[in-house]
């Protein structure tokens, strides 16, 4: 989709108030300073998510998914690339030693995909009055190619909502991740909503 500029920032203003609530929460649990922001944002046919992942990864990623349901279903999915994803669960467990604690880093990570995705959809069921249900979320760990595969193999869907997500913490502190919505009905829905912003 060839967003316009004023359609741009206004999905961009759904998905930040839904970050935004994700940050807070994370700032009280953390008792750090956290910004969420997502400057960058687009809807692409889903066939083209395979290649965005490619570009903007490095090799091996976490990523949290959080499936939901009601009067849309889909899929949400947060994907660190494994450095920053480590980097952010050292930052929020406080530990400033060499250590890596792997259950560690996969628990605060899952906790954070958590909070940041149910912020951005409960986001989107504020704007189209709509109520969603949410499954546990899920983790994958591994090569980016792989969690295409699993994605084109067990999804089906027309576009892809894509953000990329700057996690400022501290003064000092950035950590990127990407947040990806597949739902053809509530990005159809948003499409429509987007076409009536000026």
């Amino acid at each position: 989709m060839n967003l316009e500029e004023h359609q741009r920032d206004a999905l961009r203003e759904i998905v930040n108030i839904g970050v935004g609530k994700g940050a807070a929460l994370l700032a009280e649990m953390m008792g750090l300073s956290v910004k969420l922001n997502v400057p960058e944002i687009d809807i692409l046919s889903f066939s083209e998510v395979p290649k965005y992942f490619n570009t903007i990864h490095d090799d091996e990623v976490f990523s949290v998914s959080l499936n939901f349901q009601g009067k849309y279903k889909g899929l949400s999915q947060i994907i660190f690339p494994k450095k920053s994803g480590k980097k952010l669960a050292k930052i929020i467990s406080g530990d400033t030693s060499d250590s890596n604690n792997h259950a560690l880093v996969i628990e605060i990570l899952n906790e954070v995909g958590n909070i940041v995705l149910n912020g951005v959809m409960g986001s989107f069921a504020n704007i189209l009055k709509t109520p969603l249900n949410y499954d546990t979320p899920s983790s994958f760990e591994g090569e980016i190619n792989q969690l295409s595969k699993i994605l084109t193999t067990n999804w089906s869907f027309d576009k892809a909502l894509i953000c990329k997500a700057n996690f400022d913490i501290s003064s000092d502190e950035r950590v990127t991740g990407d947040i990806i919505i597949l739902s053809d009905r509530i990005i159809e829905t948003v499409e429509g909503f987007l076409s009536q912003s000026t």
